[in-house]
């Protein structure tokens, strides 16, 4: 299992790319090198900036890890130290992914700077499967993930996708998780299906806000699609926290703990009939309000809600989205969260204050109430 390195700075294409000392000089020629099981260090020796895409093809397997695309830092060494990837150039999608399988990206800054966008993580012409993102930020594409013509990626964790001029995450063709993701103001919507059917989505831990469109958009109108949300916080969104588009298909949404605030509506179901909603969803212990048109439309209300008067957050507009102690706001949510194992309950929705159960600021990713760094 070989590892390769890339120095945008010191490197050569002509080298061997198998120590920091060898390594070669751009993304795209130690992409070529990588077989199943390899591994590419992108060191932090500055800027790498891109006329073309960086097109992903390797089918790496389970059985040999799979392949890594990191960061690392100007030595060489995977320390949590970011490589910054961007473009000026219209339309070029950052990385475009076909075929893949197995393929993790992380400590990755993935930018976008001209006048028309291209995408961060691109799908294109053959689904991959088993990707994931970890520990990345995307800001200023296009869309931050696209998976809507193909999949791209099904596991994105510990990462932030904000600026976005469309959408943060957009489209899935199967299944996605996102766990501990901040998606923040994108112009569009923070995620949508796309259209697409998508079965079990999973929100864990994550923060949907202060997005032009929706928090969570279920846009296809006839598609049956579930979603699993779990302890996140959803808030100031233009457009509403969670929306179904569906009219003859399946919306079904199962969660607890969930922190909706500050949206058009929370949860807008605005042409889904009674038929149409798939039996045994469950949606309970969440903390609503602050919505200029209601906390729900055509969705029923948890039957243990936590209804909130005042504002929750310590200063939203800034991105600090942790929980303040204003009775009727971040007070009502502390120790409120459901627990089933009978330990001591933590706070709703995605960050944790000091004094919650959850052990205090560094409990999750989220704690700190503020951006990925």
């Amino acid at each position: 299992m070989a590892i390769y390195y890339v120095d945008g700075v010191n490197g050569n294409d002509s080298n061997a790319g198998t120590s920091p000392s060898a390594a070669v000089k751009t993304i795209a020629y130690g992409l070529s090198l990588m077989g199943d099981g390899d591994s590419l260090y992108i060191m932090n020796t500055g800027t790498y900036v891109l006329t073309t895409s960086l097109a992903v093809t390797l089918a790496a397997t389970a059985a040999n890890g799979g392949a890594l695309i990191t960061g690392a830092n100007a030595s060489g060494v995977v320390d949590g130290t970011k490589a910054t990837i961007t473009s000026s150039t219209n339309g070029v999608s950052i990385f475009t992914m076909a075929g893949c399988s197995y393929i993790k990206f992380r400590y990755l800054d993935i930018t976008h700077t001209a006048a028309t966008r291209g995408i961060g993580i691109q799908g294109i012409t053959t689904a991959s499967t088993n990707c994931t993102m970890s520990e990345c930020i995307i800001d200023g594409c296009l869309d931050g993930v696209n998976n809507a013509v193909r999949q791209a990626l099904v596991v994105l964790t510990k990462s932030t996708i904000q600026n976005c001029t469309g959408i943060g995450c957009n489209g899935s063709q199967i299944l996605i998780v996102l766990e501990d993701v901040v998606l923040d103001k994108n112009t569009s919507h923070g995620f949508s299906s796309g259209g697409n059917s998508i079965s079990g989505a999973t929100f864990t831990r994550c923060r949907i806000t202060r997005n032009g469109g929706n928090g969570i958009y279920d846009s296809g109108t006839t598609r049956s699609n579930s979603y699993n949300i779990e302890g996140c916080t959803i808030a100031n969104n233009v457009g509403d926290g969670i929306n179904s588009a569906s009219s003859t298909g399946v919306f079904a949404i199962q969660g607890n703990n969930n922190l909706l605030y500050g949206n058009a509506y929370n949860i807008n179901c605005p042409s889904l009939t009674t038929n149409k909603t798939k039996a045994g969803s469950s949606w309970d212990y969440a903390a609503v309000g602050g919505s200029a048109s209601g906390n729900y439309n055509n969705f029923p209300t948890g039957i243990h809600d936590i209804p909130l008067s005042a504002d929750p957050f310590t200063s939203a507009s800034t991105g600090d989205f942790s929980l303040n102690n204003n009775t009727g706001g971040g007070a009502a949510c502390k120790a409120a969260a459901y627990q089933s194992n009978g330990v001591a309950a933590l706070d709703i929705g995605a960050l944790q204050s000091v004094t919650s159960g959850g052990g205090g600021g560094g409990a999750n990713l989220l704690g700190a109430g503020t951006l990925v760094a």
